[in-house]
């Protein structure tokens, strides 16, 4: 018996990065994090981690803009 099999290959993109103080270079936690496809408008938040990181996956092709965000700073 023969079966018909469908597959999709999707493109995407990822963005991460780590905030730091620019002086002293210590790792920012909870920074907010915003994402921004420029065509769409799209806007992903994300929060940096205790060691300043951030990570956000599955992106569509596109331009992004990203923005940082720190009480304090």
């Amino acid at each position: 018996m023969d079966q018909a099999v469908v597959a999709q290959d999707t493109v995407t993109g990822a963005f991460e990065g780590t905030v730091t103080n620019s002086k002293t270079k210590t790792p920012i936690k909870d920074a907010d994090v915003q994402i921004i496809n420029q065509q769409t408008g799209l806007v992903i938040a994300v929060r940096t981690d205790s060691e300043g990181r951030f990570y956000e996956g599955q992106l569509a092709p596109g331009f992004y803009r990203i923005r940082v965000s720190v009480d304090g700073y």
